[in-house]
């Protein structure tokens, strides 16, 4: 828990932050958090849990699976009406997916200590 929760609200206080330089996206509307928290729980399990820690999946299966659940979102956003592919979300989704793994790698090894101390 020392690492994991630092992690997590440096990655909040970084998203803080592109909030405000990115002017143009609007952070705190259902939409984005719902495509915000879609795309850092795929990152968290997919790369954080099973590539970088577990190693039970390939890193490009991974990086497909994740792009996959991007333009699946993209897809359905245009297909809604809305038009949000910009520069701003493409970086701010980068970054949540980084965010994500290692938020996913940190909860296993916690996980995996507190157990190991338990016994």
């Amino acid at each position: 828990m020392k690492i994991l929760l630092p992690v997590l609200v440096i990655g909040l206080f970084l998203l803080y932050i592109f909030d405000v330089a990115f002017d143009d996206v609007d952070n705190l509307n259902q939409e984005m958090i719902t495509h915000n928290l879609v795309i850092f729980f795929a990152s968290f399990i997919f790369l954080g849990v099973l590539v970088w820690y577990k190693r039970k999946l390939k890193l490009k299966i991974s990086i497909y699976i994740i792009l996959a659940f991007i333009i699946a979102d993209d897809i359905f956003d245009y297909m809604r009406g809305i038009d949000d592919l910009f520069l701003q979300i493409i970086i701010q989704d980068f970054f949540i997916i980084i965010w994500g793994a290692i938020s996913g790698f940190f909860f296993v090894k916690y996980l995996y200590q507190k157990k190991s101390v338990s016994k």
